[in-house]
């Protein structure tokens, strides 16, 4: 009994052992913070700020805390957002967004919302793509992109929501159209392209009949040049049997056929 009594007690009093040694080491993690070279601090004592804090490592009490913030250029996505443009066609479009926090902007930006600033950037950026689609036609969505990335630029640079937040760069990316646009906007440049083949058929028509017009002009005004194009179309096709001229009229028709190896002209001749 007096040795299962002394072995529980050794037992109890490793574990709590290790449960101090644990807890030490915890503490010890939490001892310290370390702001890195990209980041900025600031440091509260008591809920009270109390200092900025460069890059560097600080111990850390139960009355302090610290808040850190990246100080470098960020750039984020902006995921698609749907709205109907002005001749009322719904749209979906994304964007992306370079940001970034000066160091001497950082206390005010981190204590103007509880919100945090890429959150703000964010909810800035969406509502800045709605606004370019609402404002402009379908077409003019899927024209060139100039003109709408700086509109898109500009009103998220506006929004109350980024004060204190450089914003460096933004383009918006894809633009998406609901199923029946895109169906709609097939038919449309199918009929367009439909027209145009129809068109340049007619015109190569055209221009086939007035060179015909004008072959029968000359030739009907000289008789040694039809005959020349006579010779001109006994002469064999590459692939094709040799012709035959037909010559005469009604029960007189007599067949000339070019013989293999014959000048054509001296069977025009016979």
């Amino acid at each position: 009994m007096e040795l299962s009594e002394s072995f529980l007690s050794a037992l109890i009093a490793g574990v709590l052992a290790v449960l101090a040694l644990g807890l030490r080491a915890w503490w010890r993690g939490r001892a310290h913070v370390t702001v890195q070279a990209w980041e900025h601090g600031l440091l509260y004592e008591d809920g009270r700020f109390l200092r900025e804090l460069p890059p560097g490592r600080y111990r850390y009490t139960e009355r302090r805390s610290f808040r850190t913030l990246t100080v470098i250029a960020q750039t984020q996505a902006i995921q698609a957002q749907e709205a109907l443009t002005a001749d009322r066609f719904q749209v979906r479009m994304s964007a992306m967004l370079t940001h970034r926090i000066p160091a001497a902007q950082l206390r005010a930006v981190l204590e103007a919302d509880a919100t945090s600033p890429d959150e703000r950037v964010r909810l800035a950026a969406t509502q800045a793509l709605r606004q370019v689609i609402v404002a402009r036609t379908l077409d003019e969505m899927l024209g060139p992109r100039e003109a709408i990335d700086a509109a898109f630029l500009a009103a998220v640079r506006a929004s109350p929501l980024v004060a204190g937040v450089e914003i460096l760069a933004g383009e918006t990316r894809d633009v998406i159209l609901a199923a029946e646009v895109r169906r709609m906007l097939t038919e449309a440049e199918r009929s367009r392209r439909e027209a145009v083949a129809a068109l340049e058929r007619a015109r190569g028509e055209q221009a086939v009949l007035r060179s015909l017009a004008n072959s029968a002009r000359m030739l009907k005004g000289n008789p040694a040049l039809m005959n020349l194009r006579l010779l001109q179309a006994l002469q064999p096709a590459a692939g094709k049997g040799r012709p035959t001229v037909v010559l005469g009229g009604g029960a007189g028709l007599v067949p000339i056929v070019a013989e293999e190896g014959a000048d054509p002209a001296e069977a025009g001749e016979g």
